[in-house]
Protein backbone atom coordinates (compact mmCIF):
# COMPACT_ATOMS: atom_id res chain seq x y z
CA UNK A 1 0.00 0.00 0.00
CA UNK A 2 2.71 2.49 0.72
CA UNK A 3 1.46 4.96 2.99
CA UNK A 4 0.87 4.24 6.52
CA UNK A 5 -3.08 3.65 7.67
CA UNK A 6 -3.92 3.39 3.61
CA UNK A 7 -6.22 0.82 3.23
CA UNK A 8 -8.33 0.20 -0.36
CA UNK A 9 -11.28 1.09 0.85
CA UNK A 10 -9.16 4.37 1.56
CA UNK A 11 -6.31 5.07 -0.33
CA UNK A 12 -4.19 8.08 0.61
CA UNK A 13 -5.23 10.66 -1.75
CA UNK A 14 -2.86 12.31 -4.56
CA UNK A 15 -1.46 15.85 -3.26
CA UNK A 16 -3.03 18.66 -5.35
CA UNK A 17 0.06 19.95 -7.63
CA UNK A 18 0.84 23.21 -5.36
CA UNK A 19 0.70 20.87 -2.45
CA UNK A 20 4.06 19.07 -0.66
CA UNK A 21 3.98 16.65 1.60
CA UNK A 22 6.23 17.18 4.62
CA UNK A 23 7.48 15.26 7.76
CA UNK A 24 6.44 16.35 11.17
CA UNK A 25 9.09 15.79 13.74
CA UNK A 26 7.68 15.44 17.35
CA UNK A 27 9.75 17.20 20.63
CA UNK A 28 7.74 15.93 23.50
CA UNK A 29 3.91 17.05 23.19
CA UNK A 30 4.86 19.63 20.45
CA UNK A 31 5.46 18.71 16.76
CA UNK A 32 7.39 21.25 14.42
CA UNK A 33 7.81 20.88 11.01
CA UNK A 34 10.41 22.26 7.96
CA UNK A 35 8.93 23.89 5.15
CA UNK A 36 10.35 23.82 1.93
CA UNK A 37 12.34 27.08 0.39
CA UNK A 38 9.37 27.73 -1.70
CA UNK A 39 7.36 28.18 0.82
CA UNK A 40 9.77 30.63 3.15
CA UNK A 41 8.21 32.86 4.92
CA UNK A 42 9.11 36.65 5.12
CA UNK A 43 9.21 37.06 8.71
CA UNK A 44 10.20 35.68 12.37
CA UNK A 45 6.55 34.79 13.35
CA UNK A 46 3.79 33.56 11.12
CA UNK A 47 0.23 32.95 12.86
CA UNK A 48 -1.61 29.72 12.47
CA UNK A 49 -5.26 28.61 12.78
CA UNK A 50 -7.14 25.42 12.07
CA UNK A 51 -10.68 25.83 9.98
CA UNK A 52 -13.52 24.47 12.32
CA UNK A 53 -15.62 22.43 9.75
CA UNK A 54 -12.71 21.13 7.85
CA UNK A 55 -9.98 20.76 10.27
CA UNK A 56 -7.19 22.38 8.18
CA UNK A 57 -4.66 23.60 9.75
CA UNK A 58 -3.61 27.26 7.87
CA UNK A 59 -0.59 28.73 8.74
CA UNK A 60 -0.29 32.63 6.97
CA UNK A 61 1.94 35.84 7.17
CA UNK A 62 -1.12 37.47 8.24
CA UNK A 63 -3.64 37.37 11.01
CA UNK A 64 -7.25 36.23 10.07
CA UNK A 65 -8.08 39.50 12.57
CA UNK A 66 -6.39 41.99 10.96
CA UNK A 67 -7.55 40.70 7.84
CA UNK A 68 -11.10 40.98 9.07
CA UNK A 69 -10.59 44.36 11.04
CA UNK A 70 -9.31 45.75 7.56
CA UNK A 71 -12.45 44.52 5.80
CA UNK A 72 -14.47 46.46 8.31
CA UNK A 73 -12.31 49.68 8.19
CA UNK A 74 -12.82 49.35 4.34
CA UNK A 75 -16.84 48.97 5.10
CA UNK A 76 -16.81 52.06 7.55
CA UNK A 77 -14.91 54.31 5.25
CA UNK A 78 -17.19 53.76 2.36
CA UNK A 79 -20.13 53.84 4.80
CA UNK A 80 -18.91 57.62 5.64
CA UNK A 81 -18.24 58.59 2.28
CA UNK A 82 -21.78 57.58 1.22
CA UNK A 83 -23.01 59.69 4.13
CA UNK A 84 -20.93 62.76 2.97
CA UNK A 85 -22.33 62.62 -0.34
CA UNK A 86 -25.71 62.86 0.97
CA UNK A 87 -25.24 65.45 3.24
CA UNK A 88 -23.89 67.44 0.15
CA UNK A 89 -26.56 66.61 -1.82
CA UNK A 90 -25.10 64.38 -4.15
CA UNK A 91 -27.41 61.47 -5.49
CA UNK A 92 -25.54 58.30 -5.33
CA UNK A 93 -26.51 55.69 -7.47
CA UNK A 94 -29.37 53.07 -6.42
CA UNK A 95 -30.41 49.63 -7.61
CA UNK A 96 -33.97 49.61 -8.26
CA UNK A 97 -34.81 46.16 -7.30
CA UNK A 98 -38.47 46.31 -7.47
CA UNK A 99 -39.41 43.31 -10.06
CA UNK A 100 -42.66 44.40 -10.89
CA UNK A 101 -43.19 45.91 -14.61
CA UNK A 102 -45.35 49.10 -14.65
CA UNK A 103 -49.04 49.28 -16.31
CA UNK A 104 -48.19 51.68 -19.45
Amino acid sequence: MGNEGETMENPSPEPIPHEHVIKLVKNGSRQSLILPESFNFDSDEIFVSRNEQTGDVILSSHSGDRTIEALLQLVRKLEHESDSQRRKGKNTPTINTNTEEKDA
